[in-house]
């Protein structure tokens, strides 16, 4: 159920983050980078191949137009650590299994950048009782032969509670019933609506009778309409 009210959950997972020592300079405390003599500091260079010239990335810097000299010994000079880190995320009301939830810069340090985004997937445990498909409730109400045939008001779990539903008198096996709104909350930008809740009459047929209902069934198959079979 906590896919359909919402609720918060800790997470760990790894992630790299801006080393604290160097504070993503990469070089030792108190000492600074070199510009790179090989590139000027452009972190690329330019080579001559025939008649054309190719731009590809400096060997000497790889790219960071500098050299550390100093590296720093916290990262061993790549501005960033590997942490374990735990977050508390927000799980929206009629979150699905499979949906992608983005965490606005929780992710990656960026080179030079934010922080990267942090992507979740969702997985959501079955439940024993309801089904869902998209925002809808899928559910099974069992009923007697008697209660099919001439009708019944019953009671049906639904997500908000116990509601009374009437079932009319004729209802077939595998007959399905609306009940209107009472499914899962739609995500943004649709959450002030809701999906509905359908219910699937499955019909009970005795395998035993009882004297009394053996009687009862003769009578009734005695004055009851019989189906044509036109190809028997």
């Amino acid at each position: 159920m906590e896919a359909i009210n919402g609720t918060q959950k800790q997470i760990t997972f790894g992630r790299t983050d801006v080393c604290s020592t160097c504070k993503g300079t990469r070089s030792k405390p108190g000492t600074s980078e070199t510009k790179c003599g090989s590139c000027g500091g452009a972190g690329f260079q330019s080579i001559r191949q025939g008649p054309f010239m190719i731009q590809q990335v400096c060997g000497s810097c790889e790219g960071a137009g500098s050299i550390i000299k100093n590296p720093c010994t916290g990262c061993r000079g790549r501005g960033i650590t590997h942490q374990e880190v735990r977050e508390s995320v927000n799980i929206p009301k009629g979150v699905d299994n499979g949906v992608n939830l983005r965490v606005s810069k929780k992710g990656n340090a960026g080179m030079g950048g934010p922080a990267g985004d942090l992507m979740i997937q969702v997985k959501v445990k079955p439940h024993p009782y309801f089904k869902r498909d998209g925002s809808d409730i899928l559910t099974d109400l069992y009923l007697s032969l008697g209660d099919a045939v001439l009708g019944q008001e019953v009671k049906v779990k639904t997500l908000y509670g116990t509601i009374r539903m009437k079932v009319d008198a004729g209802t077939q096996h595998n007959e399905k019933k609306k009940i209107a709104n009472y499914g899962v909350q739609k995500l943004p930008p649709n959450h002030h609506q809701k999906g509905n809740h359908y219910v699937t009459i499955k019909v009970v047929i005795p395998r035993t009778l009882s004297p009394e209902q053996r009687q009862a069934m003769e009578l009734f198959r005695s004055v009851e309409e019989k189906p044509a079979n036109e190809n028997i």
